[in-house]
């Protein structure tokens, strides 16, 4: 069986009361798991669109489900998910940070 790993991005600036306007550690959590609609969640992220909640949310219960969350592993095209208000899939992720010798 070969191994496989997805990398992906949370860059919406969460927009609560826990660091406004930043996309900070562990933000996607809430959405990861379904919770945004909480209000434990919405204090800390704010009001996020309805469209990335359930992206991220789908994202991570078919990984868990079927170990694919819908994108290419990172191995096969250096692919990355980035979740924002508009998400989109990344060729040749983190070119600069490997030029420079910081990522993998």
């Amino acid at each position: 069986m070969r191994e496989h790993t997805w990398v992906y991005d949370f860059a919406w600036p969460g927009q609560g009361a826990v660091d406004p306007g930043a996309a900070f550690h562990c933000l996607d959590i809430p959405f990861a798991w379904g919770l945004t609609g909480t209000a434990e969640a919405r204090h800390v992220i704010g009001d996020p669109p309805e469209h990335l909640a359930e992206d991220v949310h789908k994202a991570w219960v078919a990984f868990i489900t079927n170990g694919d969350p819908g994108w290419e592993p990172y191995a096969n095209s250096r692919a990355a998910r980035r979740f924002d208000a508009i998400s989109t899939t990344i060729r040749d992720a983190y070119a600069a940070e490997r030029c420079l010798g910081l990522s993998g």
